[in-house]
């Protein structure tokens, strides 16, 4: 076992969340986790420090969100919306089977209530990761150029513009 992974298991997090929301749910707004609000003092901010989240050379938390309904109709909702806190703009997606979204744990984001027709749960994973960045790199990039490029949004837009400003 690599000194990175034996290092991320000495934290308590969950990896791996499952979804199963009913009409009638409430949904707060939240964001998975944020690497600036963890404590100087703990293991993990003595090792890598307080900083935003995508700021280069650090550890990047993403979430992997994955649909799991074999159909969903438009009219029973149960998008997640997704808020710039800045700008107090937004905008949702809808679940479709084996959509995968790939996300900045710092975004602002929350489920929306499934519709009363929906008459069934919407089921939806969530893995939650930490890139380690390999020593002595700068820069992380998780997209393909065949994904076409990537819409950065809220805190990761800001973390874009300094990364841009540098590089």
């Amino acid at each position: 076992m690599g000194t990175d992974q034996q290092e991320m298991e000495k934290y308590d997090c969950d990896k791996l969340v499952a979804n199963a929301a009913v009409y009638g749910d409430c949904f707060q707004w939240h964001v998975d986790a944020d690497p600036w609000t963890i404590d100087e003092q703990s293991e993990w901010g003595r090792r890598h420090g307080t900083y935003f989240n995508g700021e280069p050379g650090k550890p990047l938390f993403v979430s992997l969100l994955l649909y799991l309904n074999s159909d969903w109709e438009r009219e029973w909702d149960a998008e997640t919306l997704v808020l710039d806190s800045h700008t107090e703009t937004g905008f949702f997606i809808r679940p479709m089977n084996g959509r995968a979204v790939l996300m900045d744990q710092d975004i602002m984001h929350r489920l929306s209530t499934p519709s009363q027709l929906a008459k069934r749960p919407r089921y939806s994973l969530v893995w939650k990761l930490v890139f380690i960045p390999k020593r002595g790199r700068k820069h992380q990039d998780l997209c393909r150029k065949e994904w076409g490029p990537p819409t950065f949004f809220g805190s990761a837009a800001t973390a874009k513009a300094v990364q841009d400003s540098i590089f």
